[in-house]
């Protein structure tokens, strides 16, 4: 089984946000890219039942 982490930073690099994806299964992340707005997108996929969890720090 393997999850996915991504660790969000502002341009300083200081912490901004944390979050783990993870399923029943194994997990992918394929690509990470940010809008012009400062959203973050994300790609891959799941095999199994999947959870969405924020990293607090």
């Amino acid at each position: 089984m393997s999850d996915i982490f991504v660790l969000w930073l502002n341009a300083s690099g200081l912490y901004q946000s944390a979050h783990c994806f993870g399923s029943t299964g194994n997990d992918f992340g394929l690509g990470v890219c940010s809008g012009s707005d400062g959203s973050l997108y994300t790609t891959g996929f799941f095999a199994g039942r999947s959870i969405l969890t924020r990293v607090l720090g």
